[in-house]
């Protein structure tokens, strides 16, 4: 049965459905509008902004950046690849006994000092796997650290729980006592447009992953999600449609 005899208009499916409408964007990764169906041409509008979906990204890195930046001073006893993976700048000071220290490159520094593939001769080669392999146990302790894998473990912890409080607001949208631990309650359609398009930042929109998300969490709570091309719903330009040339905007 065609669709669109069974809902004709909007009222026939607002009558039926809870409906809701999403728009992907670049700098508002989704705009959930939501239309109550008791109170005629009023809606509940969301706005799920990158910059809001980015936060525990840029928080990572900023801490990331002071931990790679940083020196750390070491006895030479201690001197091995080990100590990159250490938190601490400086080793504990002993009362009354004076140890000699050094300062040893930041990871950010040993990065740095890496040469390009690519060499015009053999002491160049020769030089360039010395870095390497200097770099490889300095690059390897620092990474492979437990605490820099706590790091990025709450890194992605904070990312989902982003993820979850964008999608439990937009949820309330639709249901005021509803959100990411209740089912829906009544029929709900949601109409998620399926735009794709290129950012012109280095920073990527979120739209696409977040937008799956969003269809695993709903779905799973009983939400209709279904999609809609943009395109098809666009509008027309007016000066062409005068022309007698059907073109849309």
């Amino acid at each position: 049965m065609d669709i669109t005899k069974r809902y004709p208009n909007k009222e026939s499916i607002i009558s039926t459905f809870d409906a809701c409408g999403v728009d992907p964007g670049e700098v508002v990764s989704a705009a959930f509008c939501n239309l109550d169906p008791t109170k005629r041409n009023e809606a509940s509008n969301l706005l799920v902004k990158r910059s809001a979906l980015y936060q525990p990204t840029f928080g990572y890195r900023d801490e990331l950046e002071q931990l790679t930046a940083r020196r750390i001073v070491v006895s030479p006893e201690d001197l091995k690849p080990s100590v990159w993976a250490h938190r601490d700048d400086r080793i504990p000071e002993q009362p009354g006994h004076v140890v000699e220290v050094v300062e040893i490159p930041s990871i950010s520094e040993v990065v740095q000092s890496l040469q390009p593939s690519s060499f015009k001769s053999v002491e160049q080669h020769v030089e360039g796997l010395k870095r390497f392999a200097y770099a490889f146990d300095a690059l390897t302790s620092f990474y492979g650290s437990n605490p820099q894998k706590k790091l990025d473990w709450d890194r992605q912890r904070a990312i989902r729980s982003e993820m979850d409080l964008a999608v439990d607001g937009a949820l309330r949208t639709m249901d005021k006592e509803g959100g990411t631990h209740a089912r829906a309650r009544r029929p709900t359609l949601i109409v998620y447009g399926n735009g794709e398009f290129k950012t012109r930042t280095s920073l990527s929109s979120l739209h696409s992953s977040f937008k799956g998300y969003f269809h695993i969490k709903a779905t799973g709570l009983g939400f209709q999600v279904v999609s809609a091309d943009e395109y098809l719903t666009s509008t027309k330009c007016p000066g062409c449609v005068a022309r007698g040339i059907n073109l849309r905007m």
